[in-house]
């Protein structure tokens, strides 16, 4: 999972605990690789998630590359085959992370215009390791 940060110190704490309490629907913790991407906050961001949050990889940036730009560098160097982005600012139910891991899918195919449609129970699930090819988005 990641979530991009610039200097919103006041939300981030309480994005972070909806993070962790992320749980399974048999209510057993759900194993997930969690990346703040700090875009050079100066309001003690950084600091927060070391102290509070010793288990979630920070990336500190000198600068401040953007949103799209800050996510794209979390993605590159996360580890996990399936990736989500959260918003600072948002704080997560405890069942989304299980809910939106299962209905994960790509289309399965496209026509010879390049046109993506899906097959109807034939949907696959979506997994960066699995790479581009026919139908990937």
């Amino acid at each position: 999972m990641i979530v991009v940060n610039w200097n919103r110190r006041e939300f981030l704490r309480e994005c972070l605990v909806s993070i962790e309490k992320q749980v399974t629907y048999a209510g057993s913790a759900f194993p997930a690789e969690i990346i703040v991407v700090d875009n050079g906050s100066e309001d003690g961001s950084p600091e927060l998630v070391t102290a509070e949050f010793p288990a979630i990889r920070l990336i500190r940036n000198s600068g401040n590359r953007g949103f799209c730009g800050a996510n794209n560098q979390g993605i590159a160097a996360a580890r996990a085959d399936r990736i989500a982005l959260l918003n600072n600012d948002a704080a997560a139910d405890p069942y989304w992370l299980g809910r939106l891991k299962n209905p994960a899918v790509r289309v399965a195919r496209t026509d010879r215009q390049g046109r993506a449609y899906s097959v109807p129970g034939r949907a696959e699930s979506w997994s960066r390791n699995r790479g581009g090819g026919p139908g990937a988005i």
